[in-house]
């Protein structure tokens, strides 16, 4: 199932879970942790239609979508939107892997969890600059080392889909 965003696109076409108008790294955070509870919902909304537990869902996000399933994975994200042991799997493609804090206790100013402990892959563009990829690198380079479960995979690729050769 995919899950359509919450909003109507601000650039006149798609959806989106929070709005790009103004977005910079201080309001971000903020416009993150607003989306959150919206996209856990719907997707516990289609589990219930469809009678797919957590255990048996995959969680996979662009951009926006992507940023939030990356969030998502985190045990004390989890805890706090009261969604249980999470998702089998998450792949997020294109996110934005991390910003400043937006004040203490607030999920949304660090993407990718200290406490991600289910699998996830992430795509980056190694041509984007939309958003570009060193961000996410340090990050899941830092999880993996930790152990965490993550993969990280770098086509030569920016956000609009204009195809380079190989991988970097």
């Amino acid at each position: 199932v995919s899950v359509p965003a919450a909003f109507e696109g601000d650039l006149g076409r798609g959806c989106q879970w929070f709005s790009v108008q103004g977005l910079d790294d201080a309001n971000r955070p903020g416009r993150v942790a607003e989306a959150l509870p919206l996209f856990v919902a719907e997707v516990q909304r289609w589990q219930a239609l469809t009678g797919v537990p957590p255990a048996a869902t995959a969680l996979v996000g662009f951009s926006q979508g992507g940023i939030i399933a990356l969030l998502s994975n985190g045990q004390s994200v989890r805890e706090a939107m009261k969604v249980g042991e999470g998702y089998n799997a998450y792949v997020s493609f294109y996110p934005l892997c991390g910003f400043s804090r937006n004040g203490a206790g607030n999920f949304a100013g660090e993407i990718v969890q200290d406490d991600l402990d289910r699998p996830h892959l992430v795509f980056t563009g190694g041509l984007d600059t939309e958003t570009p990829p060193e961000d996410c690198l340090k990050r899941l380079k830092q999880a993996a080392d930790k152990g965490k479960p993550v993969q990280h995979q770098r086509p030569r690729l920016a956000m609009g889909g204009e195809i380079g050769i190989g991988m970097d």
